[in-house]
């Protein structure tokens, strides 16, 4: 077969698809290029971290007078640091170093001293660390009042400085361990600087590439005895702008490769320091050796230095001193490191007036504490300051206002069960990253749960230009909590032309593969698909075993699938009401029993007889439907499991056992059910939920709750869809369904007359009915499900409907009782009139008479009777719709729309809300009522939780289910009217009080829904025409 033109099309669509898909890759990876060495949130606080140019000396070479202006003139120039060898020997001569030591001090000047091998035996290590470990103790007893930093040896990874023996780790470990201690039992303020490691490929013996030195380092275990990991980042023949990070590459960007050891071993709270750095430019008519570092004319020089030093301070917050080499090297003339010296040259010129320009009011990327001596903060009012905790908040209407350059800004705070407020704005605008409540975007302190207090780094705004932006922050309330610890500057290369590539990338791979699908399908593919075909069949050995391994377990299961058609033909002769009372004792005896033999045998047992009659374990689940709060959930295996969830397994199980069982005997053509659109509504709800669970700050309750209320509930549904019960196991769903609703109501009267310390006490002392639930508007929400169907069978019900209609009937009356006690204002205001109109409006139209006058009246009576219970002070407290609980309403609901804002595509994520709520969200003005779980309405929840998309998704479903059921009012059967318009009911009030409470979220509520739209289905496929036998 020639190709035509739709075969051409279609390969150049798929050829169009998979270059977007590779472009987009590429693109990513040149991000990834570009921000490699950066942290990939907020920096975190680093100790010794902060970009701070040093300068190495060799001050031994130099007389008295030469000493002093050489240090005059570094110190003159802003230079800080200053790094001076010092050798170890066993006879050491203390007089030069006191007198380094002293000048250095005189000029105010920071002296950090490398610790060095003796160059007499070419930096052999000791025999004995202790040795070393002694004489760099009295150094610290020495020196230690003037110094902080020890450089402990150099270059260990190069076998020249080792001895000129091969390079060993562990030996430089242990040497750095010994030390460590001695120092610090010395001088208890020092700080371990490690050896600075040289930049080499090689990977031994002789020499061992920085970075593989490191890692052997973490892994001898010598972390503690360093508080600074030093690298020596020179920039040989390329810019500092280089920025490959390779093991082959020598460059300035080498250094990101010691920090990517250090985050892998858990060390980013340490800084990397620059011992040695810089760039060699020996004059033009050089006559000595040349230099190994590379080579660059002196202007070239001075601009890598500066450049060098703004992108340290502007990308790499965990650098700390950068000791570039050298003022003026100890060597002989034709030594090539005096290619690095600055002394008298331009690169010094540059430095200096770089250091001039600096504006130390400026905060560059990194963390800053929170002091009031760092002239980029400026604190008013009576604000307390720890070198450990930051800044407290006093109760004077504290304020700071803090200059920083960067893209993003955030603060690191306390968060803890207290009630503070951070309100922020950045450049006079409202802080970008936090949401709002009546007094301007705030940072709430409040931690999400109340057990937590922790220290944490909150993102305050984002995607700034680069450049200097200012933070004003006022403080409310929080005193003597210690809130503030300081400010992280954070730094993103501008990404908007990336991310609008990549959605541009990502429109054109989705919509050409779509086209080339539609394409493919228009044009037979005969010889492509044979030549397919015959590439599947020549499977491997390991794909064969598979099939074959699959083969067999379908062999084994035969025997027992035979047995258990004959054993199912055995069940089925029993008669309804023994295999009815046989699941119910299996059931039972599972539930109560707490012999782990007992239940499981008892468990097995259920699972065989719903393999015979898969319905029953519909029964049963539509019967426990609210028997999923504790402590009725079964204890096994260490986990409590609710009987919903048990049941809805074990049905699965035995369900899928089932169907393969009846696709082995030729009977899975009968059983298998059309697809509806209700069905592939619930299965886009699903996977929309499924695909927010990623992008969860929560995950372990998100998943819990996606298992509990998302994925057991949908399968209940497609159950009921594929087990595609008959009209008389429907009523039996039906029923178990309003048994379990009389269970609660019936044990929350008892509760209400015998038990009435379990009961809630609301306003004015009204107690309130609430059953096994946590809250009474949890029995409303349930029993607000049940009550429409109760309803619809006395209004609406025929004699064909025989004793079900007057059992129903004496189920209302319990029911209607146990609702109006719980004094839910949601269902005695919204829920159950919606309900209630809905029915009534239905039952007149079937008895051929008008409908708004009833309306009208029952309005009126309504709302007299309203008024009388307004007078009675134990009751208007609880039905005043203006009290305190509406307040709280409107604040939730504005702080919710800030929560969707924030969070449009996936939501907060499920069962999240609580902790995002309290610890961001919640408005100052409802501060009394922090522990809100959901936000009392139903778009809210959906949006919230699962964001726009699930809105959608579930929005599709409801939708689903109310056009079904306003349709099958006029195609069900009279026999089938009650059903349709009770579940219609139900609906109602599931939206109308789902306006004020919990619509979907809770694993009855969710049950509920889907017993609702399974129903409305199964009517449409089966009951929609003919008469139904109601036995």
């Amino acid at each position: 077969m020639k190709p035509n033109r739709l075969h051409v099309l279609t390969l150049f669509l798929l050829f169009v698809s998979l270059s977007a898909v590779l472009t987009m890759g590429a693109l990513k990876r040149q991000r990834a290029f570009i921000t490699r060495g950066l942290p990939d949130s907020l920096p975190e606080p680093v100790r010794e971290g902060g970009t701070r140019l040093g300068i190495n000396v060799y001050l031994s070479a130099y007389d008295t007078a030469k000493l002093e202006a050489v240090l005059a003139e570094i110190a003159e120039m802003g230079i800080s640091y200053v790094k001076q060898p010092f050798y170890f020997q066993e006879s050491y001569d203390w007089a030069e170093s006191d007198r380094l030591v002293s000048a250095v001090s005189r000029h105010n000047l920071m002296l950090v001293p490398l610790l060095d091998g003796n160059p007499a035996n070419q930096f052999a290590p000791p025999n004995n660390p202790t040795h070393f470990a002694n004489w760099a103790a009295e150094f610290a007893r020495r020196y230690g009042d003037q110094i902080r930093y020890y450089i402990i040896w150099d270059e260990p990874n190069l076998t020249t400085h080792w001895g000129n023996q091969p390079v060993n780790p562990l030996e430089y470990a242990a040497l750095l361990t010994a030390t460590a201690e001695a120092i610090r039992a010395a001088d208890s303020d020092a700080v371990i600087v490690a050896a600075p490691l040289a930049p080499t490929v090689e990977e031994g013996p002789q020499n061992l590439a920085d970075s593989l030195y490191l890692q052997e380092l973490y892994q001898a275990g010598a972390a503690e005895a360093f508080d600074v990991v030093a690298a020596k980042p020179y920039g040989f023949n390329t810019a500092p702008d280089d920025r490959r990070v390779d093991m082959d590459v020598l460059n300035f960007s080498r250094v990101i490769l010691l920090r990517e050891v250090m985050l892998a071993n858990g060390d980013g709270a340490t800084a990397v320091w620059a011992g040695n750095w810089g760039w060699n430019s020996l004059p033009a008519n050089w006559q000595g050796a040349p230099s190994i570092w590379g080579e660059t004319d002196e202007t070239t020089r001075a601009n890598w230095t500066i450049a060098a030093l703004e992108r340290a301070r502007r990308e790499w917050p965990w650098m700390g001193v950068m000791f570039l080499e050298n003022w003026e090297p100890d060597a002989a003339e034709n030594d090539p490191h005096w290619g690095f010296s600055i002394a008298g040259r331009e690169t010094a010129v540059a430095l200096r007036e770089w250091l001039i320009q600096q504006n130390p009011a400026i905060a560059w990327p990194g963390f800053h504490l929170a002091r009031p001596d760092d002239a980029a903060q400026q604190f008013s009012g009576g604000w307390r300051f720890s070198p450990e905790f930051g800044a407290d908040i006093s109760q004077s209407g504290d304020r700071v206002r803090f200059t920083f350059w960067g893209t993003d800004i955030g603060l690191r705070v306390r968060r803890a069960d207290f009630r503070a407020r951070l309100y922020i704005t950045v450049d006079g605008q409202p802080a970008n990253a936090l949401p709002s409540d009546e007094n301007g975007t705030t940072l709430v302190l409040t931690s999400p749960n109340k057990f937590d207090d922790y220290i944490t780094t909150e993102l305050v705004a984002r995607n700034l230009s680069p450049g200097i932006h200012t933070l004003e922050l006022v403080a409310s309330r929080g005193w003597d909590q210690w809130a503030l610890q300081g400010f992280s500057v954070g730094y993103r290369p501008p990404n908007g032309r990336y991310r609008l590539a990549q959605a541009g990338l990502a429109i054109l791979a989705a919509s050409t593969l779509a086209m080339a699908y539609y394409t493919g399908r228009q044009t037979s593919w005969g010889a492509v698909g044979k030549a397919w075909s015959s590439w599947f069949h020549t499977l491997s050995a390991g794909t064969q075993w598979g099939i074959t391994t699959i083969t067999a377990v379908i062999v084994a299961l035969s025997g027992w699938l035979t047995w258990g058609q004959q054993a199912a033909g055995m069940y089925r002769r029993l008669g309804d009401s023994t295999q009815f009372i046989l699941t119910a004792t299996a059931a039972t005896i599972f539930y109560v029993t707490p012999s782990f033999y007992v239940y499981l045998i008892a468990l097995l047992c259920l699972f065989c007889l719903i393999y015979f009659r898969p319905v029953w374990g519909l029964v049963l689940i539509a019967f426990c439907f609210s028997f999923y709060v504790p402590p009725l959930p079964k204890p096994i295996g260490g986990y409590r499991f609710s009987p919903p969830e048990v049941f809805t397994l074990v049905t699965l199980a035995a369900t899928l056992l089932s169907w393969f069982s009846a696709w082995r005997a030729g009977q899975w053509q009968r059983r298998r059910p059309n697809w509806h659109p209700a069905d592939w509504s619930v299965l886009l709800f699903v996977a929309v939920v499924t695909l927010t669970l990623p992008f969860t700050e929560r995950l372990d309750v998100a998943t819990n709750e996606w298992r509990v209320v998302i994925l057991e509930p949908a399968i209940f549904y497609l159950l009921l869809r594929f087990i595609r019960p008959s009209d008389r196991e429907m009523w039996w769903v039906l029923d178990a369904f309003v048994a379990g609703g009389l269970v609660v109501a019936l044990y929350g009267l008892w509760q209400y007359g015998f038990d009435r310390d379990s009961l809630i006490t609301a306003e004015g002392g009204i107690l309130r009915l609430r059953a096994f639930y946590g809250s009474p508007n949890n029995v409303a929400l349930f029993l607000g499900r049940v009550w429409p169907l109760l309803t619809a069978m006395l209004w609406l019900g025929s004699p064909a409907n025989g004793r079900r209609r007057w059992l129903y009937g004496m189920a209302f009356v319990p029911v209607s009782l146990a609702i109006l006690l719980t004094f839910s204002k949601g269902a005695l205001f919204l829920g159950l009139p919606v309900a209630a109109l809905f029915i009534f409006w239905h039952w007149q139209r079937e008895g051929g008479r008008r409908t708004w006058p009833w309306v009208v009246g029952t309005a009126v009576l309504g709302l007299l009777a309203l008024l009388i219970l307004l007078q009675i002070p134990q009751l208007s407290a609880r039905l005043d719709i203006r009290g305190t609980t509406g307040f709280f309403r409107l604040n939730l609901w504005q702080a919710s729309l800030n929560m969707v804002r924030e969070h449009p595509v996936f939501g907060v994520g499920l069962d999240n809300f609580l902790y995002a709520y309290r610890g961001r969200y919640i408005l100052d003005a409802a501060w009394q009522e922090p522990n809100l779980n959901h936000p009392h309405n139903v778009l809210l929840d959906f949006a919230t939780r699962i964001g726009l998309a699930g809105l959608l998704a579930g929005g599709w479903m409801i939708w689903q289910a109310a056009r079904l059921l306003w349709w099958h009012k006029t195609a069900v059967p009279r026999t089938w009217l009650p059903v349709t318009v009770g579940l219609g009911g139900a609906l109602a009030d599931m939206l109308a009080h789902g306006l004020v409470d919990h619509s979907f979220f809770l694993v009855d509520l969710a049950f509920t829904f889907y017993l609702i739209l399974g129903t409305a289905v199964w009517l449409t496929s089966s009951h929609t025409t003919q008469n139904i036998s109601i036995q």
